[in-house]
């Protein structure tokens, strides 16, 4: 999605890096679990990743949806993952781990790109494309505030260009 908005059709780069963050801080937890659980002994296992739905990514608010249907996909296999650990009390580090690291970041994000969506669905009803542009902007000057104010992601622990 973030190079279907970086094009020259679309020029979106504001919603770009929205979607190119959203796919590195996928990554970062993602190579975070499997870091954790090699530390721990556990042999991880990767299946293959499934192709979107669609390549016409149509406008603003139907992309930003895109995001919080596969957020909250990850996240009921955080709370499969957690709820595993939970049982009968036998892994209280991986609870914590878990907790500390993904779960609360996942609402904060959640919540976040659900402002988003509000204010995409607003500022982009009727194909208005000056709302458009504007909610671009927007989302291009305050995306950095939004991850780094909010501690969405652990500056301290990994390293990316936004």
């Amino acid at each position: 999605m973030n190079c279907y908005f970086k094009g020259q059709e679309q020029s979106l780069l504001g919603v770009a890096s929205l979607h190119q963050w959203s796919s590195v801080a996928d990554a970062m937890w993602a190579r975070s679990l499997v870091e954790y659980m090699s530390l721990r002994g556990a042999v991880v296992e990767l299946d293959d990743i499934e192709a979107p739905e669609t390549e016409d990514w149509g406008d603003v608010v139907k992309s930003i949806e895109c995001i919080i249907r596969g957020k909250q996909d990850t996240y009921q296999l955080v709370l499969e993952l957690y709820d595993m650990a939970l049982r009968d009390n036998t892994d209280p580090h991986l609870q914590d781990f878990i907790e500390v690291n993904f779960a609360r970041p996942m609402v904060n994000f959640l919540r976040k790109v659900g402002i988003l969506y509000s204010e995409a669905k607003l500022a982009c009803r009727d194909g208005d494309s000056v709302g458009v542009y504007q909610f671009d902007k927007d989302v291009e000057r305050n995306l950095l505030k939004i991850i780094l104010v909010n501690k969405l992601v652990r500056p301290d622990k990994f390293s990316c260009a936004y």
